[in-house]
């Protein structure tokens, strides 16, 4: 991780001030200033921001507790930038991220282990802990602390001081066997394996871009990964449509014939529904007759008529015949015989005036035969000639 900017707001000698490292070459920084300026309390406020700020201290000199706050915008391995903000309490969330919740797991992953201990002696060495341990070497036993701060200064020869340095291990450290001796080699030991385990800054800086370049490619796997999740879904969505659109796409193309269909009105519109009903009506007609037909043909074919029957039909069916006939004589016979009865009557009254003496009986010899008929008939027309 990277720390892009750093503000102190309300916390020892700060009121509202800023560290920006987001410009120039992203590499190494150097923060320099005046005496007095704050650079050591800058130093001790990246420690608390990172690993929180201890219960007891006194830098509530010109603000309370209550008001601290220490503000930095976070680069993570991916580029991408968090704003977190330490504050000072006795117990719960003390690392809040932008939207006020608990930053903790997020940040203690971009810290990878380190523990303030450490981080204190690699990093937040100040000029008061120089000072310090100048001060303890100086007032050691004997010409030790002399020695040191004569080499460092160059004051004396550097061959001599480093012999005078041996004789003096050897009083201080008789075996090898000793405990302080082995002491000494696991601390040697642990320190030669801690430089080992120690990168570089170009190997460090190395491997950070192969991590963010590897952050920007997963990055843009998921961001790839959801457009084609997107892409799965408006097709799987498509599909699912898909049989509506196709009815909708029927329907379409029908109601364009229909548009060349021309307007019917409502009177020819009642007459096509009464000819609908009719032609519905008979063919209910229709389908009960040849229901009808076929039970009727279904009981003739369960019919076993007498053969010597069907033998004598024609005969049958002349004596209806001649039976009709003789039927339609007798209606007429009957017809006549009243006919005659009239006609018995109006001889009866012509033979009242004419022939008072003659009965009806006797009347039947004045009768003209057919042939004195026709020889009056032609006596009559050559008297005409």
């Amino acid at each position: 991780m990277k720390i892009s900017k750093i503000r102190f707001e309300k916390i020892g000698p700060f009121d509202d001030t800023t560290l920006d490292f987001s410009k120039g070459n992203p590499g190494l920084h150097i923060v320099y200033g005046a005496n007095e300026a704050g650079k050591s309390s800058a130093l001790k406020y990246i420690e608390w921001f990172l690993f929180g700020i201890p219960p007891q201290n006194d830098d509530n000199f010109k603000h309370d507790f209550k008001d601290f706050l220490i503000e930095s915008s976070i680069i993570d391995i991916n580029g991408k930038t968090h704003l977190l903000k330490r504050k000072k309490a006795n117990k719960g969330r003390t690392i809040l991220d932008s939207n006020n919740l608990d930053a903790t797991p997020m940040l203690e992953p971009m810290i990878g282990g380190l523990v303030r201990e450490t981080f204190s002696m690699q990093f937040g060495i100040s000029h008061a802990q120089l000072r310090s341990g100048g001060r303890n070497v100086l007032g050691g036993e004997g010409d030790f602390g002399k020695m040191i701060f004569e080499a460092g200064a160059g004051l004396a020869n550097l061959r001599r001081i480093l012999q005078q340095l041996e004789e003096r291990s050897a009083e201080l450290f008789p075996s090898k066997n000793s405990k302080l001796a082995v002491t000494l080699r696991e601390v040697k030991e642990n320190q030669e394996g801690i430089e080992k385990a120690r990168l570089s800054l170009g190997t460090w800086q190395s491997a950070s871009e192969q991590v963010a370049n590897y952050g920007r490619k997963l990055q843009e796997s998921n961001d790839q990964k959801s457009k084609l999740a997107s892409k799965k879904a408006e097709y799987e969505s498509i599909l699912r449509v898909l049989p509506q659109l196709t009815k909708y796409k029927t329907a379409e193309s029908i109601l364009k014939e229909l548009e060349k269909v021309p307007v019917v009105d409502d009177a020819t519109l009642l007459k096509y529904q009464e000819a609908f009903n009719f032609l519905t009506r008979s063919n209910g007609m229709l389908e009960l007759q040849q229901k009808a037909v076929k039970d009727f043909e279904f009981e003739l074919k369960n019919l076993d008529p007498d053969l010597k029957i069907i033998a004598i039909e024609n005969k049958i069916d002349a004596f209806k015949v001649s039976s009709g006939a003789l039927l339609k004589n007798l209606e007429d016979i009957t017809n006549l015989g009243k006919k005659r009865e009239v006609i018995e009557n109006q001889i009866k009254e012509l033979l009242k005036f004419y022939f008072t003496d003659t009965s009806f009986d006797e009347s039947r010899d004045l009768f003209i035969d057919q042939k004195t008929r026709i020889q009056i008939q032609e006596l009559g027309a050559s008297m005409v000639t």
